[in-house]
This record gives structure tokens, sequence and C-alpha cells, in this order.
């Protein structure tokens, strides 16, 4: 087979050789910047149809609460809530903000408010303490021993009025 050879004349490789110099000189003294084939930018997105009148927006915005706001919120309209059934029939209830620890005892899981939750303490021989989640509507009741952690933001607890009557531990 016969292959095709191709050959260049050494006047005309001398004379690429020589533009080749001539522009790379001319890019060193800032008088000549060659172009570099680069992608084209990317064309902008298209322009969104009109909205159709009488159709709802299909943007939807969402607003999300800061939970600790929330929190804070829903104990002071439970401890309002206390404070006004307090004032209003007489009644002397015990109640601040935290959570009675350990004593555990059982749930009233009927109770959804603090009220409830304090009656329902108070109508049980055995419970002295009652706790009251401010987020989940969670009455718990609880026995005579344990502590209160005032660090519990999300809890209301009260005393019974056994537990202001009972004697010491020590006394037992």
């Amino acid at each position: 087979s016969i292959v095709p050879r191709v050959v260049r004349s050494t006047s005309a490789m001398a004379s690429s050789s020589r533009a080749l110099a001539l522009v790379f000189g001319l890019s060193l003294l800032g008088c000549f910047e060659p172009t570099i084939a680069q992608d084209a930018p990317a064309p902008p997105p298209p322009v969104p149809p009109p909205p159709v009148p009488g159709m709802p927006s299909s943007v939807t915005q969402t607003t999300t609460e800061d939970p600790d706001i929330e929190m804070h919120a829903a104990r002071a309209r439970h401890l309002s809530t206390v404070e006004v059934h307090a004032k209003s029939t007489g009644s002397n209830i015990h109640f601040e903000k935290g959570a009675w620890v350990y004593g555990d005892y059982e749930g009233a899981p009927d109770i959804q408010d603090p009220v409830g939750c304090q009656k329902a303490c108070e109508a049980d021989a055995e419970c002295f303490h009652w706790n009251f989640h401010v987020i989940q509507h969670k009455c718990d009741k609880k026995k005579r021993n344990g502590g209160h952690d005032s660090d519990k933001d999300d809890w209301i607890m009260g005393h019974s009025s056994r537990w202001f009557k009972a004697p010491a531990a020590s006394e037992l």
C-alpha cells in the first residue's frame, strides 16, 4: 500500500516559527493578548410564565417559630391559667416553673392543663407533687421523695396541700 507523505518546505516552517515568535514577543511586551478558546457562558434561565388570574401561586412560604419562643409562651400561658384559677377560686395552689424530679408515681393521660393536673394530684392521697409539660400537655403525679429542678423550662410543677402538712423525712 502506498502511504502519502506530507512534506513541508523549509521556508514554510521558518515562516510559521517567525510568526509564533512574533506573537509570543508581542504578548510579553503587553501589546498583544492572544485569545484562548473558552466555553461560552450559559444562557440565562427562561422567564417564568405570567401568573394565571384566579390560580393560587406555586410559591409556598413557610414560617417556623423558634421552639424556645414557643415553649416560653406556652409556659407563660399555662402559669397564667393556674394563677387566674387560684385567684378566682380562692385556692391556695402552689405552682412554679420547673419540674419535680424523681418520686415518679403515675401519669394522668386524660389531663390537658395544669389546673387539672393539680386537682388530680390533690385528689390522690399518694400524690405529693405534680408536673405539667407545657408543650406536650402531659401531667405526671409524683410521690414524696425527689426534688425541684428549676432549669426545666418546659415544665410547671406544684405541691399538693399534703406536702406542706407532711412530717419531714427525718421525722418518719
